[in-house]
Order: structure tokens, then sequence, then C-alpha cells
């Protein structure tokens, strides 16, 4: 595990935002103990689009689009969330100790309608997409090994 003196990255200046671009926020929550016998644990998140960068312009926020292929691996977290340990008065980022698997895929291209196909998500502003995740299972998880009653974790979304 890493010393982490600060978890989550600078907040990006209001200058440095790219102008009308769109602005997202992700909530994580999650039953606030987790039981060690393996018991199915999720965490859920909510990605909100909250509208434009720089408000002052005229054009108004329109509905967006995207791929939620970022947001799902096969199993464990996800991209864009980070796992952090609380341990001798510091929070420590945790590191997979995951397999390193590898995998090469060469399917043919597959036309797909954005509209109406379950891997992209469309939001208005104000609207948001809640989905869940779970990080623990029967036969994995993604705690360290080491972890033992009492230890405290924290998720944050990139």
């Amino acid at each position: 595990m890493a010393h982490v003196q600060e978890p989550s990255p600078p907040v990006v200046d209001a200058s440095d935002r790219i102008p009308e671009a769109p602005i997202l926020g992700v909530t994580l929550s999650c039953p606030p103990t987790l039981e060690w016998d393996r018991t199915p644990f999720r965490i859920q998140a909510k990605v909100a689009y909250l509208g434009v960068s720089d408000s002052s312009s005229t054009h108004s926020a329109e509905p967006i689009t995207f791929n939620n292929y970022p947001f799902f691996e096969d199993e464990g977290l996800f991209r864009g969330i980070q796992l952090f340990h609380f341990h001798d008065d510091h929070w420590e980022v945790v590191d997979d100790e995951g397999h390193g698997g590898f995998g090469i895929a060469d399917d043919p291209d597959v036309a797909v309608c954005p509209a109406n196909h379950e891997s992209f998500i469309s939001l208005a502003p104000e609207e948001s997409w809640t989905f869940n995740r779970l990080i623990q299972k029967e036969m994995w998880n993604i705690l360290p090994l080491k972890t033992k009653l009492g230890d405290k974790f924290r998720f944050i979304a990139r």
C-alpha cells in the first residue's frame, strides 16, 4: 500500500474548464459495515449531469449520451473508483490484489444505435443514472487479505 497525503484529485478550477463542457458528479453509497463472511456486498453509484461549465454562457445545456463501459468491469471495482484503507492515522491506497488477467478480442466491429442500446446512457441536465456494483461475493473480495475486524475503508470517485 502507498501512503496518500491527499486522496482526492484537486478540483479543476473554473477558469481551466472547457467552455460549455458537461459537468458530471458521482456519488457513492454503501452500507456502513461489511460482514466478512463473503456475503454479497454492493456499492451504489449515482452519476448526475449537473449542467455545463461557464454558466454565464447564453448556451443552454443540452442532453448528453455516453458509453457506460468505463463504469463496469467483470468483477470488483470499476474504473475511476479507488479504495482506501485507514492505517496508522492516514488513508492509504489499496492496491488491487486481483489477477493480472490478459485478453485480446479481435471481434468484428458491430454497428449500434446509441439512442436505443443498453451500453449507452442519455441524460438531460439535472438527470441522473444510478447503478449498483458488487464488490464482494462468496468466492472473491476486493479487500486486502490481511483485513481484520474494525478496519476502516472508503471509496473515492475520481
